[in-house]
């Protein structure tokens, strides 16, 4: 999904799966770590994904522009 134009449209650029795979290995290690993360929305009729909504761990060291 994250190498389709239509599902990445609104992101900086397309990924590789290599490049998924470690986003989502390390999604799930927060998750299990911290008990928040990103997870999946769909709608309740269609049962169409429709995104993700969650928290964003950000470890105390990095520095943040608002």
């Amino acid at each position: 999904m994250n190498a389709n134009y239509d599902v990445r449209k609104y992101f900086p650029s397309l990924l590789s799966y290599r490049r998924s795979e470690l986003d989502m290995r390390t999604m799930d290690a927060v998750i299990k770590d911290y008990g928040i993360g990103l997870f999946a929305v769909e709608d309740k009729e269609s049962h169409q994904w429709i995104g993700f909504i969650g928290l964003n761990y950000i470890p105390r060291n990095k520095r943040l522009s608002i």
